[in-house]
């Protein structure tokens, strides 16, 4: 999932240059069926080349701000938050920009888009017409509608200056997708495990306090090391008087501008909690004090590239243990059925993500009659156990976590250092640092201070070395 935000015009330009990248060669479009009456509101001038919409100039850039891009398959989703004022510009884009009324005879032509009192002149690259309105060519070569997905190597999504606020939904738009880090603990073996061992050896060490159970603390620890935050609900009794702690998920809290905070529940719906009723405990991030970012985001695109190795890898083992291939025809007994015949014979048998297949025919080459010619091997050169080793060393570089505590099998002939040293320095480095913050943090909350009952403690003492 790609989270995709807006330039510093505030309209959109980025968001409306990968749309015309790649919606295009996608063949189904599909709306929220509960945003479709919102269509209407756009309305395509073709005389004028204009395209007006029934809304403010802020109210686009905050549909752009909030569309997500799913791929499955061949198929693209272009979805926006369900705020209905803050889609109307979205999809009315979409719509007018797969709408047939667009088609012209010229490639490109150029066309205003009209914001409000903002305006920018784009170059609109139209879709192919319907089948129709084609005639029926058939050619000796088939060629793959690859569909790959475009991606622009030099984004990244901490390339951000502040943070933007939701005024529709009435809070701070996170820095980072929380749904998106989410799921990365599930990318490959290592980044989700290391999350959770990091928060066992916190929950670990908990003595008790604070009435809450040890499997909640561990819930509030996993939220602070994975999202960057973590929130403890004051439980009332009552006549008010706070009775335990309770953990927010940190993934569906956001925080409103007077400090209050909102639980994004189903169906749009959201409950509000006080400040006063929260504690909340964010990393540092110099960027932004709103939220709190993870300290292991310098690691993201080395786990996804784990991942994706490892998605490539099977891929070509279901594919057959091949990359496709070229079937390559100089018959020219080869009839034109035949031919065709070859063609949707390959057309139907498509591999997996990337793999494709192509057939050429060139008659009286005088070579031989047909040559089948793999397109790609990855057995002479494969750096599967490279990419994964070096992506799991950033990994753990990247949690300070040492591998020795997961059960990796040493590489080296000299193995690991003593487990028992490595745990205790990982303890004394890692573990009783994060128990510290968390006892400081709710131990120092005025409703808590002065209640011993409530008051949480953690053994932050070294074991005795042998």
């Amino acid at each position: 999932m790609i989270y995709i935000g807006t330039d510093s015009t505030g309209v959109g330009l980025g968001f409306l240059n990968f749309l015309y990248t790649n919606y295009f060669r996608e063949t189904v479009a599909l709306y929220n069926k509960t945003k479709e009456h919102l269509v209407p509101k756009m309305i395509d001038v073709i005389d004028s080349s204009c395209l007006y919409f029934d809304a403010e100039h802020k109210d686009i850039a905050m549909a752009l701000m909030t569309i997500k891009r799913m791929a499955s398959g061949n198929r693209i989703i272009l979805k926006a938050r369900a705020e209905r004022s803050t889609t109307d510009a979205f999809f009315g884009i979409a719509h007018a920009l797969i709408n047939k009324s667009l088609n012209t005879a010229a490639n490109q032509r150029k066309s205003t888009f009209a914001f409000g009192h903002l305006s920018m002149i784009e170059y609109l690259i139209t879709p192919k017409d319907s089948d129709e309105n084609q005639e029926e060519n058939f050619t000796s070569v088939y060629r793959p509608n690859l569909g790959f997905e475009t991606i622009d190597i030099s984004s990244w999504m901490l390339d951000y200056c502040d943070l933007y606020y939701n005024d529709k939904a009435d809070y701070w738009e996170p820095p980072i997708n929380p749904e998106s880090l989410s799921q990365l603990a599930h990318a490959n073996a290592y980044h989700g495990s290391v999350l959770t061992a990091r928060a066992n050896y916190v929950a670990g060490r908990f003595k008790g306090g604070g009435n809450i159970r040890r499997r909640h603390l561990q819930q509030f620890t996993r939220d602070y090391i994975q999202f960057g935050h973590g929130a403890l609900l004051k439980l009332r009794d009552r006549v008010g008087r706070v009775m335990g702690l309770y953990p927010l998920p940190a993934m569906y809290l956001r925080k409103r501008r007077n400090g209050d905070f909102w639980l994004l529940e189903l169906d749009d719906n959201k409950r509000k909690y006080k400040a006063k009723d929260v504690i909340w405990l964010p990393q540092y991030d110099p960027k932004q004090q709103v939220y709190g970012l993870p300290d292991y985001v310098g690691v993201l695109q080395s786990t996804l590239l784990n991942k994706n190795k490892t998605l490539f890898r099977r891929r070509y083992y279901k594919n057959g243990a091949h990359m496709g291939y070229i079937l390559y025809s100089t018959d020219p007994k080869l009839s034109g059925a035949d031919e065709k015949k070859i063609i949707e014979m390959i057309a139907s048998s498509k591999g997996l993500g990337s793999f494709r297949s192509m057939f050429i025919n060139i008659h009286d080459d005088h070579v031989q009659g047909i040559q089948l010619n793999p397109a790609g091997d990855i057995v002479t050169k494969d750096d599967f156990s490279r990419i994964k080793s070096i992506t799991a060393q950033d990994i753990f570089i990247s949690h300070r976590f040492p591998p020795s505590k997961l059960g990796i099998v040493p590489t080296n002939t000299s193995g690991f250092s003593d487990p028992e040293k490595v745990g205790r320095e990982y303890l004394r480095d890692e573990t009783i640092p994060v128990c510290k913050i968390i006892m400081d943090e709710i131990n120092s909350d005025p409703e808590i201070v002065n209640r011993k009952d409530l008051r949480v403690e953690f053994d932050v003492t070294l074991p005795v070395q042998d």
